[in-house]
């Protein structure tokens, strides 16, 4: 019976120095380039959500950290044996590898604490295509500022422009989730609403991507409108 699969891929990944489950995946691959590890279904194995049912993944798992021991000691060993031997094969303390797992686990996408909002809180440049007829084929230089709450992902996130009219300000919540970001933004004093929808963020955060939605302020009608 596999045990502590999610917490022993994060150990691995510690003391891979692999950055993404990508690089994860790219360390079975270099062992085995027909690996059963895939970067698919390691998204649901560091969620704890299902483990490799392969017995060839913990085959090459075994290789990977360069044990002397079969891929059934990596599937059924405790947690503290399995941390003790890589710790010691890699020289590590094996209380520092666990803190750094444990930090791993905190800053992950899909984690549930303040760690992602942290990372993501700022002040952004935004840079989007204008929707008024009127501007047709222009850019629109915004400022969006992302507020991390509380509680957990408890963010809100301010969005600005100035338009030939004025000033457009609107406000809202920041929703992360593992494939995509919200953020639901409604006018200060205002009718105006937008929806943002952006690809997920990793760490740490410096550009943010996706398509925003909503209606043209400036124009002879409120068309619905989309723009990257």
């Amino acid at each position: 019976m596999a045990l502590n699969i999610a917490q022993k891929l994060r150990l691995t990944s510690v003391v891979l120095g692999t950055a993404s489950r990508k690089d994860l995946a790219a360390a079975f691959r270099a062992v085995n380039p027909k690996t059963a590890f895939d970067i698919g279904r390691a998204d649901k194995w560091l969620q704890g959500r299902a483990q490799p049912r392969e017995h060839s993944v913990y085959e090459d798992w075994a290789k990977v950290l360069r044990l002397e021991r079969p891929g059934a000691w990596i599937a059924e060993s405790d947690l503290p044996s399995f941390t003790a031997a890589i710790a010691a094969r890699n020289g590590i303390d094996a209380t520092e590898l666990e803190r750094r797992a444990h930090a791993q686990a905190e800053a992950s996408p899909g984690h549930d604490d303040k760690g992602t909002g942290l990372a993501l809180a700022g002040t952004y440049a935004c840079y989007s295509r204008a929707w008024s007829p009127y501007y047709r084929g222009q850019l629109i230089r915004g400022r969006l500022s992302i507020e991390a709450g509380p509680g957990a992902h408890a963010f809100t996130a301010t969005y600005r422009e100035t338009l030939p009219t004025g000033q457009l300000q609107l406000g809202g919540p920041v929703t992360p989730a593992k494939r995509s970001l919200y953020l639901h933004l409604k006018e200060v004093g205002g009718e105006a609403q937008f929806f943002l929808c952006l690809f997920p963020q990793t760490q740490p955060v410096s550009v943010l991507g996706g398509y925003m939605v909503g209606t043209a302020i400036i124009g002879p009608e409120a068309q619905p409108s989309l723009t990257r």
